[in-house]
């Protein structure tokens, strides 16, 4: 996975809050975009990607993932 790609999940699970969001319901598909199943969760789930999806991204990127996603939790602190 790329890091622009990374970025992009971190955006897509953060301002949805969540949809279940386990490796297994955010497949690729053929033509390199991430399908999202399992959204019935929509919205009641926060935090999915630092709790279940940065151990399956590269080890090499998900520092910047963890990274993203805290800055993502620190700008929206400060808009509260």
């Amino acid at each position: 996975m790329e890091e622009s790609t990374m970025r992009e999940i971190c955006l897509v699970l953060y301002n949805l809050r969540g949809c279940d969001a386990w490796p297994q319901n955010l497949p690729f598909t053929r033509d390199r975009k991430i399908a999202f199943i399992d959204t019935e969760h929509l919205g009641q789930s926060f935090g999915d990607f630092l709790s279940r999806l940065i151990q399956f991204i590269n080890p090499k990127i998900a520092p910047k993932g963890k990274k993203f996603w805290l800055e993502l939790e620190a700008a929206d602190a400060q808009r509260t």
